[in-house]
């Protein structure tokens, strides 16, 4: 926990006037933050905890939180207009990858929402939702997880074992990102979203591969103008997928 307390002494130096909640355990923390958005919470609420007892990720499945050994990290940001609320979780991959490259090297983003190592292990992950004209961005990061379960072991990363200076503590891990999240949302209402589509390209693993997702197959070739994955199908139709479980065939 101590690890965690040092972040809200540094935020109070970084970012004041931001409140960071640390907690020792929750359900999740998007559910601490989406309750108090509810609450009339205004954005730049950070809640960190130590353990989650119903950690997730997108489309229901669980997230792996064991005490003490991962930066499980929710924040509250504005909501762009509805036009543009399908680029927001491609701006936080963006950020997330961004971040944890300062520690790490090889890492990108697999569409939709995670950051997995050269080989394909997944270090971190992140679920965005709407709730009372905000988003909620949830932030997990394998930091210093000893063991995972049986399912995952072969599928799942951990900082503490690729990062180039050694383990790092949850505090440096959750500034990293947090500063990287600032800059690529500044960046995202300065140039665009064509300038964040770009530098996604070049930093995801997804494009070329022969995927599937949502019933579809093909190749990932692009990403639209408002976020959704281009898969091109045999026939030749070109699919945007805005959200589903992706699986690489190849």
């Amino acid at each position: 926990m101590n690890d965690l307390r040092a972040l809200a002494a540094r935020a109070r130096t970084r970012w004041p006037g931001r409140a960071v909640r640390v907690l020792r355990e929750v359900t999740s923390t998007n559910d601490v933050v989406k309750a108090a958005a509810r609450a009339g919470e205004p954005p730049g609420l950070v809640v960190v905890a130590n353990s989650q007892t119903s950690g997730r990720g997108r489309g229901g499945h669980g997230w792996h939180s064991p005490p003490g050994a991962g930066l499980y990290l929710s924040t509250l940001i504005d909501a762009p207009c509805d036009a543009r609320l399908l680029q927001v979780p491609v701006v936080c991959a963006l950020a997330v990858v961004t971040g944890l490259s300062m520690l790490a090297r090889g890492l990108a983003i697999k569409w939709p929402n995670d950051i997995v190592t050269a080989d394909g292990r997944k270090l971190a992950g992140i679920l965005c939702e709407s709730v009372a004209r905000k988003v909620v961005v949830g932030i997990g990061v394998n930091v210093a997880v000893e063991s995972f379960p049986a399912e995952l072991d072969a599928r799942a990363i951990s900082l503490h074992t690729i990062a180039e200076a050694g383990p790092h503590d949850r505090s440096v891990v959750a500034m990293a990102i947090l500063d990287a999240l600032d800059d690529w949302r500044g960046g995202w209402k300065q140039l665009g979203f064509e300038a964040i589509r770009k530098v996604f390209l070049e930093l995801t693993s997804t494009i070329g591969k022969h995927v599937e997702c949502e019933g579809v197959r093909g190749k990932a070739i692009g990403l639209s103008a408002d976020g959704a994955l281009e898969i091109l199908r045999e026939d030749g139709a070109l699919v945007p997928i805005h959200a589903g479980d992706l699986v690489t065939l190849s």
